[in-house]
């Protein structure tokens, strides 16, 4: 008998010395006699059956090796592969307003202000509170602080496809230093020289140093080849306002319109030669409403998919949700108080003393459903570095200790220099010189987060013993009958401080008069050394400390009552990716990054570059 071999033994098949059973007495192969049939026959079988048994080991081997395959495949993909930004989407967002001047140099209302940050493009953009380049390539920055040298990038085109050029930015410049055209901006550029000093290149010279004039030149360029035949007179009328030819992330594809032809919606298209990136989104649309209750319906019912600046009470039911984007604004609301119409607040403690009163989170709560951030400060909250004054506040603004009141520390400290209150529990003083009664007006526009605060303030102040009147007006009627001319007695407004710190215009004394903006009336001869410092060193830290020192002069002074920076609050569009709002110093600058949004994806390997153009 032959011994039975492994069928899947190779060897067996290339033994030259096939030996059969020796017990049997046959030959040996290599004899050369012949086998007898029946071996034959039983060799053929074994053979047979090896055959069918390697068959199936090849089929085996090949389906291990093929899920062998595929398993690297998917380990390999899910290490070395993922999901990138595509293009394509969009989304429909609500604008309270009618856009009038799509245009950089003219652009005053929000409508005006959102849709030229999408279709314009400046030498400088703020992208998550940092200023990096747009259209400029680079810059370079005088050692004196008076020469800002901007290279252009050579691929920075127009939307009808012209390139950008210096003779576009001295244009632009020279429209808004035009007091024909009375530019919003005009205060932003008076003294600055700008001229064309090469091929790509363009100079301003500035009269004196001035820190945050790099926040500038994130205006928007206009096209000088379009623009140049338009008279000054005929500047605002242009249809080119309507029409905006920019060199931004987005143009205007479409422009739908009203019986009365108003405009009712604007779609916009990426623009594919937008530097530094190209938009993934391929669209976004632009409805306009009447008023913020009509857009807030037209969210709430799905026809639109964003709506901004959105009110406290509006944003409440969405409030810690993906809906809502929300982030600190640099601003800052307080009541100023004008000592030259109201007498009373000349003296400290009665400022002191008002301020201590009040319980500015409970403010912030009522009257904006608590989106606001408390300070007790002329800056926004976090404007220095930590552990500089105005994160810590005063002793007399801060929590007071257990089991004593705000209003009975108050009370005290006006009780300490001599104050009484009369038969109708108001506080009086009498001294040598005057007679002081603590009654006053309080000055504050008619919108519903200030109304809400001035009456919040008026109980506080009333429960303390002041007699208080509220005087809430328009704003635009507040501005120019009450504001500029200064005549009010408290009033509760807001500062817009900007991202580039720039208090000159509110505190210092030769601001008093309209039209500065030091509605504090507010005169330190240290504190206007240090603004002076803080606007003209180029240096960050030695500007840091110039705001360091002016700070702690206003809180010693106290010429205020500081009470929060508000938030802005934003119903952001979904899905959506990479939105950002970090940073934002204006509400139209949410569309800083909206190159970078994306709502589509694609694979793509990890370390690769997709753009999804």
């Amino acid at each position: 008998m032959y011994r039975e071999q492994d069928s899947t033994t190779e060897d067996y098949f290339l033994e030259k010395d096939f030996t059969p059973d020796p017990a049997e007495g046959a030959p040996r192969a290599h004899t050369g006699l012949p086998l007898r049939p029946s071996r034959l026959r039983g060799v053929a079988g074994t053979a047979r059956r090896i055959m069918r048994g390697k068959k199936k080991l090849l089929i085996a081997a090949g389906a291990a090796a093929l899920a062998l395959v595929l398993l690297y495949r998917a380990v390999l993909s899910s290490s070395l592969m993922v999901d990138a930004p595509a293009s394509g989407g969009g989304f429909t967002e609500g604008i309270v307003g009618t856009p009038r001047f799509i245009n950089p140099v003219l652009a005053a209302s929000d409508a005006d202000r959102d849709l030229t940050t999408l279709v314009y493009a400046g030498l400088m953009r703020a992208r998550r509170g940092v200023l990096q380049p747009e259209l400029a390539a680079r810059f370079t920055i005088s050692d004196d602080g008076k020469k800002y040298v901007f290279v252009l990038r050579e691929d920075a085109r127009f939307q009808d496809g012209t390139p950008v050029t210096p003779e576009d930015v001295v244009f632009t410049v020279r429209a808004i230093q035009n007091p024909e055209l009375k530019s919003p901006y005009f205060v932003n550029w008076e003294g600055v020289t700008a001229e064309k000093t090469g091929a790509r290149e363009v100079t301003f010279t500035l009269q004196e140093p001035y820190a945050p004039f790099l926040e500038n030149t994130t205006i928007g360029i206009l096209p000088h080849h379009l623009w140049k035949g338009v008279r000054p007179d005929e500047f605002p009328f242009s249809r080119y306002n309507t029409k905006p030819v920019g060199a931004g992330p987005f143009r205007v594809a479409a422009i739908e319109r009203d019986e009365n032809d108003i405009p009712r919606a604007y779609l916009l298209r990426r623009f594919e030669a937008y530097v530094p990136q190209a938009p993934y989104l391929e669209e976004i649309r632009l409805v306009f409403f009447k008023n913020e209750r009509a857009a807030a319906d037209a969210y709430r019912a799905g026809s639109i998919d964003a709506l901004a600046r959105v009110s406290p009470a509006i944003a409440a039911p969405f409030k810690g949700t993906d809906a809502l984007a929300t982030t600190t604004l640099p601003r800052v609301f307080g009541v100023f108080f004008n000592k030259n119409r109201a007498m009373v607040f000349a003296r400290k403690e009665v400022r002191r003393a008002l301020d201590m009163a009040l319980d500015k989170q409970a403010l912030v709560d009522f009257a904006l459903e608590g989106f606001g951030t408390v300070t007790n400060s002329p800056l926004p909250p976090g404007a220095l570095p930590k552990g500089n004054t105005e994160e810590g506040g005063d002793a007399d603004t801060e929590a007071p200790p257990a089991g004593e009141s705000r209003l009975a520390r108050a009370a005290a400290l006006l009780a300490r220099k001599g104050w009484e209150k009369d038969e109708k529990g108001v506080w009086v003083l009498e001294t040598d010189e005057q007679s002081y009664r603590l009654s006053f007006r309080l000055a504050t526009a008619d919108i519903p987060e200030l109304a809400a605060a001035a009456e919040f303030i008026k109980a506080a102040w009333t429960s303390l013993g002041a007699d208080v009147t509220i005087e809430a007006l328009p704003p635009s009627e507040l501005t120019q009958q009450v504001i500029r001319p200064r005549e009010y007695d408290a009033l509760l407004f807001g500062e817009i401080v900007g991202r580039e710190l720039d208090l000159f215009a509110f505190w210092h004394s030769s601001q008093r008069n309209d039209p500065g903006l030091n509605v504090a009336l507010y005169t330190n001869i240290t504190a206007d050394a240090e603004l002076k410092k803080a606007r003209t060193r180029t240096d960050a830290a030695e500007r840091a400390m110039a705001l360091e020192k002016f700070v702690r002069e206003v809180e010693a002074d106290q010429p205020a009552v500081f009470l929060f920076a508000p938030q802005f609050l934003y119903l952001v569009p979904r899905p959506m990716q990479q939105l950002s709002i970090e940073g934002v110093a204006d509400p139209a600058e949410r569309f800083n990054t909206v190159n970078e949004w994306f709502q589509k994806t694609k694979r793509a390997w990890r370390g690769g570059t997709a753009t999804g153009n």
